[in-house]
């Protein structure tokens, strides 16, 4: 999302910054201990299969360090509650901002439009209203949900790298490499999103105006005989809307199964360069895949939720320009 629309949104969210950063925060906690649950488990499992009692582990901060194989199950149940709380917390300030966005965008758009002037009142086309109050800022509230998960998912995946860079710099340095050039060559395809997005909600709004002028005037076409004129207006606006729809979310399709299975490549060479090193622990090979895969579902999402964003991000600079048109004509 660009900054722009980032601006537009801290209009109708109450302290925005603080609040997405709050978010961050308690997710990049979140995906710490799911990183040392999955360092730690697969540490235990080599151990066991080993027929080992304890594990050597390389601690930041306290250097090589031996645990109790006890030890070490219990603290992985332990980050395994903490992370769960954490999830819990990320969750509630999530649906609370997509509350708050949603309250507050149909509050400054009906306060604007009874604020206006009774003759832009008298002029302004019927459904514009409707349209702002119920599918704009209904999918500004889902913008804001889209972006915090997208922003949980990214920090949560920053963090497992984080992990599988501690086990092994040089294979995740290489992967992450590999991705940055993923996304580097999808990025025409994640614009296109975002175009063909705009020219939906476009239509979209022309045609719920279309539909309340009909119903508003019904008896006047019915005097006149311009029934027809009038359906086919509605049925031209209606397969244009769809066209667009189709083309919007088949962008956003496209996307998506192009980064998953790019990212795929992140396993593979994980695994290669492991490979290719030669000569290393068992339980550092492990780590790194599992860390890796984890990291994969994060990546997937964050994209999932990077095109959902790309497709509302529309419809808050369609409600914030509606909103600006209500308060010049006071």
């Amino acid at each position: 999302m660009n900054r722009a629309v980032w601006r537009l949104l801290g209009k109708y969210v109450p302290h925005c910054g603080r609040r997405f950063l709050v978010l961050g925060v308690l997710s990049a906690c979140s995906g710490v201990f799911e990183a040392g649950v999955l360092v730690f488990t697969v540490r235990a499992a080599v151990a066991i299969t080993n027929g080992a009692h304890h594990v050597e582990l390389d601690v930041p901060g306290l250097g090589h360090r031996s645990f109790a194989l006890a030890t070490l199950l219990w603290c992985s149940a332990g980050l395994s509650v903490l992370s769960a709380l954490v999830a819990l917390v990320v969750g509630a300030m999530t649906a609370r901002v997509s509350s708050d966005v949603l309250e507050g965008t149909r509050a400054a758009t009906l306060r604007s439009f009874s604020q206006a002037t009774w003759n832009f009142q008298a002029l302004k086309r019927e459904g514009s209203v409707q349209e702002t109050v119920s599918n704009n800022a209904m999918q500004v509230s889902d913008l804001t949900i889209a972006l915090a998960r997208g922003l949980t998912n990214l920090v949560s995946l920053i963090a497992l790298l984080a992990g599988a860079l501690f086990v092994s710099a040089a294979v995740t340095g290489a992967v992450v490499v590999l991705g940055l050039l993923i996304v580097l060559m999808l990025r025409p395809v994640t614009r296109t999103t975002r175009v063909r997005a705009g020219r939906f909600v476009a239509g979209n709004a022309r045609f719920s105006e279309a539909v309340a002028e009909t119903s508003a005037l019904a008896l006047e076409m019915r005097v006149f005989g311009v029934e027809k004129e009038a359906t086919n207006r509605l049925t031209d606006e209606s397969a244009s809307a769809a066209r667009q729809a189709f083309l919007t979310r088949f962008s956003s399709n496209a996307s998506a199964a192009l980064y998953r299975n790019a990212t795929l490549l992140f396993l593979v060479a994980a695994v290669a360069g492991l490979y290719m090193l030669g000569n290393v622990d068992i339980a550092a090979v492990g780590a790194v895949v599992v860390l890796m895969v984890r990291a994969l579902s994060y990546a997937q999402q964050a994209q999932a939720f990077a095109q959902r964003i790309n497709e509302l991000s529309p419809n808050l600079v369609a409600l914030d320009a509606t909103i600006g048109e209500f308060q010049a004509a006071k």
